[in-house]
C-alpha cells in the first residue's frame, strides 16, 4: 500500500540529522512514522514544508520530500503544482493530511478534487485554529490584546506575528480555510468529543474515523513515576509560549500556592519573559511582558525556571522529576502533553477545556477544573502535594488510562483499518 503523507513539519531527531535549523518537532507524527518504519509492506512519502532549497531523503520505506511554504497564511500556485505532480508520480492509495491548521490541507484537497482523488484522502484532526480563535485572548486584560511593545511592531513589520490580538487574526484568517477544507475532506479521523463536534458543525455528512494517537517511545519505555524520586513540591508545566497555554492563569494562582508550599518550585519550557538585555527587552513581546509583570508583581522570579528547548528524552526526565504536571491552557484538543504525563504516572492537573475530558477522569486519574477558574489550582495543588497515598493512587489509575488511549498496537491498527477502507485494498 502507498501512502502519501502531508505533514506541517519533520520529526525533531530529523532535523538535526540533515543538518535542518531545529523547529517545532512534530512530536505527535512521530508515533505513525515509528510504526510505518516498522511496517515494510507500506510505501511511504513523507511530505514535509520548506522556505528553502528543497531536499529528499530516505529513511528505510518511507521517502521524505520537501514542499513549498513561504505563507502559512497564503495560498501558493506553486505549492499546488508540486502537489499535482507529486500525487501524479507516487500514485498514492491513501493521501493522509495531517492537521487542518495551514493552507497546505485546502491546498491538497482542491488537487485532490482536480484529480478525482478526493475519496483517497483522510484529514487528521489536530487542533482547530477556526475554534481556537474563539479562545485565543481568554482572560487577557485589553491592554495587552493590542501592539503594546516595540518587539510587537518589530514582529508585525517583519510579518512575524505581533502582539495578541495579530496571534488572533492569524487564527482566524488560516481559520476560513481550516473551515473550506473540512468542508471539502471525505473522510476525517479525530479522538474527542470535541473535535467531532467541531468538524461536524461544519460539515455533517463527513466519514469521521475515530483513531487515538501514539506517543513517543520514549514515554513507552521510561520507568515510571514515583512519589519517592520526584523533587518534592515541584510543578511542571510543558508550555507557555502563548496566551492559549494559560500560563499567565497560572501565575495568578500560585502565590496562594507558595503561602502554605513556600519551596514550590515551577518548571515550564522555552525562554524567561524577563528581558536581562536591551535587545530581549525590545524585543519582548506584548504577552512576555505581561508575564514579566506578574512575576515581578507577585515575586515569583526565585520559584520559576525557564528550561529552554527540551528534547523528547529531556521532556520525559522533566516530567519524571515533578511532583505534579499542570495543563491551564484556555483550549486544547487531546493535547499530548496530558498523554505524556499521564502514561508516566505524573499527577496531573488540568483544565476543562476541549477534549482533556477524553482524557481525564476528574477525582480519579487527577483533576480538572474550569479554564477560568484558576483559584482552583492551589486546592488541587494541596491535595496532591499533602497526600502521598491519593498521589500514587492517580497515578496508578493514570497510567491505566493513558495505556489504554495511546496504546500503539491497537492504535496503528486502528490506522490501519481506516486505510484499508477508504482505499479499498
Amino acid at each position: 500500500m502507498r501512502i502519501l503523507l502531508l505533514c506541517n513539519g519533520l520529526i525533531g531527531e530529523l532535523q538535526e540529522k540533515y543538518g535542518m535549523t531545529p523547529g517545532k518537532p512534530e512530536s505527535w507524527i512521530k508515533g505513525v512514522y515509528e510504526r510505518m518504519l516498522r511496517t515494510p509492506e507500506l510505501e511511504v512519502m513523507y511530505l514535509f514544508p520548506t522556505k528553502k532549497q528543497h531536499m529528499s531523503f530516505s529513511e528505510g520505506n518511507i521517502k521524505f520530500q520537501t514542499y513549498t511554504q513561504k505563507n502559512i497564511a497564503k495560498l501558493e500556485a506553486e505549492q499546488s503544482e508540486e502537489f499535482e505532480k507529486i500525487i501524479r508520480s507516487f500514485n498514492p492509495d491513501v493521501i493522509h493530511i495531517f492537521g487542518t491548521e495551514y493552507l497546505h490541507t485546502y491546498a491538497m484537497l482542491s488537487v485532490c478534487e482536480k484529480l478525482g482523488c478526493s475519496a483517497k484522502t483522510l484529514v487528521h484532526i489536530q487542533g482547530l485554529v477556526d475554534f481556537y480563535s474563539y479562545h485565543y485572548l481568554a482572560y487577557l486584560s485589553t491592554y495587552y490584546t493590542g501592539i503594546n511593545t516595540l518587539g510587537d511592531a518589530l514582529r508585525v513589520i517583519l510579518r512575524k506575528g505581533g502582539g495578541a490580538r495579530s496571534g488572533q487574526k492569524n487564527f482566524q484568517k488560516r481559520g476560513v480555510y481550516e473551515v473550506e477544507a473540512i468542508k471539502k475532506a471525505r473522510n476525517i479521523s479525530g479522538r474527542t468529543d470535541w473535535d467531532e463536534a467541531c468538524v461536524k458543525s461544519i460539515n455533517p455528512n463527513v466519514n469521521y474515523f475515530f483513531c487515538n494517537e501514539m506517543l513517543r517511545d520514549s514515554f513507552y519505555d521510561s520507568p515510571k513515576w514515583s512519589v519517592n524520586s520526584c523533587e518534592k513540591h515541584s510543578i511542571f508545566i510543558s508550555q507557555a509560549s502563548y496566551p492559549l497555554k494559560g500560563f499567565h492563569l497560572f501565575l495568578q494562582a500560585l502565590p496562594e500556592i507558595i503561602k502554605k508550599y513556600p519551596d514550590v518550585h515551577v518548571y515550564t519550557t522555552g525562554k524567561s519573559p524577563i528581558p536581562n538585555t536591551l535587545i530581549g527587552k525590545i524585543k519582548q513581546s506584548s504577552y512576555q511582558k505581561y508575564l514579566a509583570e506578574l512575576i515581578s508583581k507577585h515575586n515569583l522570579q526565585s520559584h520559576i525556571t525557564f528550561t529552554g528547548y527540551l528534547d523528547e528524552v529531556s521532556m520525559c526526565r522533566r516530567f519524571l522529576n515533578s511532583h505534579i504536571s499542570i495543563l491551564p491552557s484556555s483550549i486544547e484538543n487531546s493535547p499530548n502533553s496530558l498523554g505524556e504525563a499521564m502514561i508516566l504516572g505524573v499527577p496531573c492537573i488540568a483544565s476543562d477545556v476541549g477534549g482533556v475530558k477524553n482524557m481525564l477522569t476528574h477525582g480519579t486519574e487527577g483533576f480538572t477544573y474550569p479554564a477560568d477558574e484558576f483559584y482552583m489550582i492551589p486546592y488541587y495543588v494541596d491535595k496532591i502535594f499533602s497526600n502521598d497515598e491519593l498521589a500514587q493512587e492517580l497515578s496508578r489509575n493514570a497510567i491505566a488510562h493513558a495505556s489504554r488511549t495511546h496504546d500503539r498496537t491497537t492504535n496503528f491498527n486502528q490506522l490501519m483499518n481506516i486505510y484499508h477502507q477508504i482505499s479499498g485494498a
